[in-house]
């Protein structure tokens, strides 16, 4: 019975080694697009100004995603040690085209693919004017561990001043 586990577990974290970790922003976005597993992209309009929006996305993103989130435990007689540091961005390569970028690099790193410059894409948002009022969004996020994170994200694009979200 335990080799049979053991069997199943090396070839689990070797497969999970095995897949490809998208190293861009465009990777992971066609990944999620393509049906990435725990991940979603989702569609919205806003009926806002493009700038005003983009502003404020901009701040909130600033002042709450940028962040490194400390752990510790004991695990017997050990007391472990970890962190997480996020990195989010919302640059605008056109007047009238905003993209924001959330990383993650977790320390220790962990087992599998090896992480991007600037740690693991955890979610991308394409944004686009429409109208002097209103602008498209194509949300890339992933479905387990960011919910808050993601509604913070929707709600500070539809001006909402919502408080910052709980990082995992």
């Amino acid at each position: 019975m335990h080799a049979r586990w053991l069997v199943a577990v090396s070839a689990g974290l070797f497969l999970t080694a095995c897949v490809p970790m998208p190293q861009t922003r465009e990777a992971f976005r066609a990944a999620v697009a393509n049906g990435a597993f725990s991940a979603k992209a989702e569609s919205f309009g806003v009926n806002k100004g493009f700038q005003q929006a983009v502003k404020h996305l901009s701040a909130k993103t600033d002042a709450c995603l940028n962040k490194v989130v400390k752990r510790s435990m004991m695990k017997g007689i050990y007391q472990e040690h970890s962190q997480s540091t996020y990195r989010a961005t919302v640059q605008t390569p056109e007047a009238n085209r905003a993209e924001f970028t959330m990383q993650v690099m977790h320390n220790p790193r962990g087992v599998g693919a090896d992480p991007p410059p600037g740690g693991y894409y955890l979610m991308v948002a394409d944004i686009k004017a429409v109208s002097a009022n209103s602008f498209q969004v194509n949300l890339y996020r992933p479905t387990l561990g960011h919910g808050d994170t993601a509604d913070a994200v929707r709600n500070w694009l539809n001006g909402k001043d919502d408080a910052c979200p709980k990082l995992p």
